[in-house]
């Protein structure tokens, strides 16, 4: 059902792009409000997106316009996760600026203290579906496979993933989102 979800939204995506790619229809159409027209194109999108992608998270302090997360198999927090095993995170957003570069952070926070997730690649760039730059008024589809390494103690945590810019200072995306390890 995961893979069904993601070509649904990667063929809505792709039409889009198409739609918004024609500057000569835009042009002479709708000049004066090309921009905004692909801006409200996009965050209707998003807005799909959410009805599709349905994992409840708290927002701590995205500059995007718009959020939207799913982990596999969990709407409801805490989401289950098994240790040796690894579960997609799939993250939509709508960008209101250009973003040339994204660095990924992951923390759970264990006894009050934030600590990085291990082995959790930084570079976010890589894990777009349409890589950097990311352009103003477009969609973004961040999909990362996280890993539950077998040492980790059976625990509920508090994940929070960051998509960071302008070298760390700017949140793009910040959610969290409950985990419980077994």
């Amino acid at each position: 059902m995961h893979e069904y979800k993601l070509k649904q939204l990667a063929v809505a995506q792709t039409r889009l792009r198409i739609v918004a790619s024609n500057s000569d229809y835009w042009k002479r159409r709708f000049s004066p409000i090309s921009y905004k027209m692909k801006s409200t194109l996009a965050l209707l999108l998003v807005a799909l997106a959410h009805a599709v992608l349905a994992t409840e998270f708290q927002d701590c302090g995205s500059e995007a316009l718009t959020v939207a997360l799913e982990v596999e198999s969990c709407d409801i927090p805490p989401c289950v996760v098994t240790r040796g095993d690894t579960f997609p995170v799939t993250i939509l957003f709508t960008v209101d600026h250009d973003v040339d570069t994204l660095t990924a952070e992951v923390t759970a926070t264990i006894g009050g203290f934030e600590e990085p997730w291990p082995g959790f690649d930084k570079n976010a760039c890589a894990y777009l579906l349409d890589g950097c730059p990311v352009t103003a008024g477009s969609v973004a589809n961040w999909t990362y496979p996280v890993e539950v390494l077998p040492e980790y103690p059976p625990i509920t945590t508090l994940a929070t993933f960051r998509l960071v810019h302008d070298g760390e200072v700017h949140d793009e995306v910040c959610l969290q989102v409950p985990v419980t390890i077994v």
